[in-house]
């Protein structure tokens, strides 16, 4: 009897740790689904500004700076952060005519405001952001 009850307990425990390992999973976003197929597009012009407070700094970027930039978006895969960010806390803006991306350095978030501001995590890739100042250094 007693051997049934342990039997049972972890048969249970199992399907909850499956069942919470999908819906984790079901919740992690590919960048490339936020933004518009234009995003992704070589001949994009892609516009990349540096936030300080209110101030808005164009950064000149070569076009194979802007490719490694595309490249680093077109995998990433993310999930929805609980906190808010305003988008004038960002470090860096990417934006084309119609997507628009902000960059959290610090808390290695990113936030599209036109997808009702919301704000994600990178996941599976603990040096995303920082490979994205590499590129806009």
């Amino acid at each position: 009897m007693r051997n049934k009850k342990t039997l049972c307990i972890i048969i249970v425990t199992l399907l909850l740790l499956i069942i919470v390992t999908s819906l984790q999973l079901s919740k992690t976003i590919k960048i490339e689904d936020l933004l518009t197929e234009e995003f992704l597009y070589d001949d994009t012009n892609i516009i990349v500004e540096s936030i300080n407070g209110v101030n808005f700094e164009e950064i000149n970027l070569p076009d194979h700076k802007k490719k490694e930039l595309i490249s680093l978006f077109e995998n990433a895969e993310l999930n929805e952060a609980k906190e808010q960010y305003s988008p004038l806390d960002a470090e860096y803006k990417i934006y084309t005519k119609v997507d628009q991306i902000y960059i959290f350095v610090e808390e290695n978030v990113i936030v599209f405001p036109k997808k009702n501001i919301k704000s994600y995590k990178v996941i599976n890739n603990d040096s995303f952001i920082e490979e994205i100042e590499e590129i806009l250094q």
